[in-house]
């Protein structure tokens, strides 16, 4: 088993295993007497008082499994933004997370739909991989299990932001680990072709454990020590960051030969870092509905869609030794 098919499998595995494990984060807003004793007030008399209420909420909430609890907390977060509106005191943040108007029972509709969109292209980079790449290309398996890991990723994402619970929550966050992760690995064997040496088979596979380890490793802390958000955020950030450095380097050293597509990884993770930002300039919700975190998924989605493009260009490249010319359902890569 090489290690792309190592790391895969059983990072699969330890996501679902992991994920099971609680973790709960307190805010000001949470934490604020108006809105305690509203929660108190609402699951003692609508909750305890009156345990067929679950059976009383709209089927949509039911559906995403809202509760009489967890829509006291959400009715609450209603009635504290308006306490705080009147009193002239600014928007409060609940359990980690600012508050945002549900639709449908959709606790962040815009990051559910960006994400969605993410998700919709890289199903298309996947398919246009299968499609344009040709079988024989080294590392063809190897791109296509980097896109499923980041439609899985895409995946969670969008269900975390749908309904935030504990256990979609560390599937969103270990998901994401995971692809930014395997997406280093994936940058080393194709850069470096470490597939083509001799040993190559056994140096992936070898490469492929010593990241799978630190997987484990990262998730196994997270979900049985600490479930630490600053460290989550500064492992996925250098591990990023090592990966746009590689790709630095290679639209640096392939500069010189005159085709125009090798600037894309350069151009690309400079723009990924720049709709990264957004994450640093939190802001409460737009209208109660957008964010800086949704506007951050929104702007990855034409980011991947050229990304793939390069991709299969720089495959091409690899197999015929001229600038390909490749059209895929949208036209030309």
């Amino acid at each position: 088993m090489t290690g792309g098919k190592l790391f895969f499998l059983s990072s699969i595995t330890l996501l679902l295993v992991a994920s099971w494990i609680q973790c709960a984060s307190a805010s000001s807003g949470d934490l604020h007497p108006h809105y305690r004793t509203c929660l108190n007030n609402c699951i003692t008399i609508d909750c305890n008082q009156n345990p067929s209420q679950n059976g009383m909420l709209p089927w949509y909430l039911r559906l995403f499994f809202w509760d009489c609890g967890s829509d006291c907390r959400y009715e609450c977060q209603i009635d504290a933004e308006h306490y705080f509106a009147v009193n002239g005191i600014p928007s409060q943040q609940y359990f980690g997370k600012w508050y945002f108007i549900r639709i449908f029972g959709i606790q962040e509709f815009f990051s559910v739909l960006f994400s969605l969109f993410n998700l919709i292209v890289h199903y298309n980079g996947y398919q246009r991989m299968r499609r344009c790449i040709p079988d024989s290309h080294h590392s063809k398996s190897l791109c296509l299990k980097w896109a499923l890991i980041g439609m899985n990723a895409w995946v969670w994402s969008s269900v975390f932001h749908t309904r935030d619970t504990p256990f979609t929550e560390k599937l969103d966050y270990f998901s994401a680990g995971a692809f930014v992760l395997f997406g280093l690995y994936t940058s080393l064997v194709l850069m470096f072709k470490l597939d083509l040496k001799r040993g190559g088979r056994i140096a992936t596979t070898i490469l492929g454990a010593l990241f799978l380890i630190a997987f484990i490793a990262h998730v196994s802390y997270l979900s049985f020590y600490t479930f630490d958000y600053g460290y989550n955020m500064k492992a996925n950030l250098s591990v990023g960051l090592l990966s746009n450095i590689l790709w630095y380097y290679y639209s640096w050293s392939h500069r010189n030969i005159g085709l125009s597509w090798t600037k894309v990884p350069a151009l690309s993770v400079t723009a990924l870092m720049l709709s990264a930002s957004l994450e640093l300039f939190d802001f409460s919700p737009i209208a109660n509905l957008v964010d800086a975190h949704a506007l951050w998924h929104l702007a990855t989605v034409p980011i991947t869609y050229y990304i793939y493009g390069f991709v299969i260009k720089s495959s091409l490249y690899d197999l015929n030794g001229t600038s390909p010319k490749v059209k895929s359902m949208y036209g030309k890569d």
